[in-house]
């Protein structure tokens, strides 16, 4: 049971961010604040960091990229780990 104070307020979303909110929190079978306030804490509780595309991306991270090669269908399958983690 959520035992949290929780206070009214007032945020504006555009229309069809709304509509869509909506739909997913009926599709849930929840009410739309309920979604809205599941929605929200998920993001805030993740994990994984906020990267903006517009930051310059680190040269040393830049560099190692090119030394990054992907395996053959041929090398995957005569790993068995690999072959069943990539399903083959």
């Amino acid at each position: 049971m959520n035992t949290q104070v929780q206070k009214q307020t007032g945020i504006r979303l555009p229309e069809n961010l709304i509509i869509q909110l909506k739909k997913k929190a009926k599709s849930r079978g929840v009410s739309f604040n309920a979604y809205v306030q599941h929605v929200l804490t998920e993001d805030v509780n993740s994990d994984i960091p906020y990267i903006d595309p517009n930051d310059e991306i680190n040269p040393a991270l830049l560099s190692m990229a090119g030394t990054i090669t992907v395996p053959s269908r041929e090398e995957l399958e005569s790993d068995p780990r690999l072959a069943a983690t990539f399903g083959l």
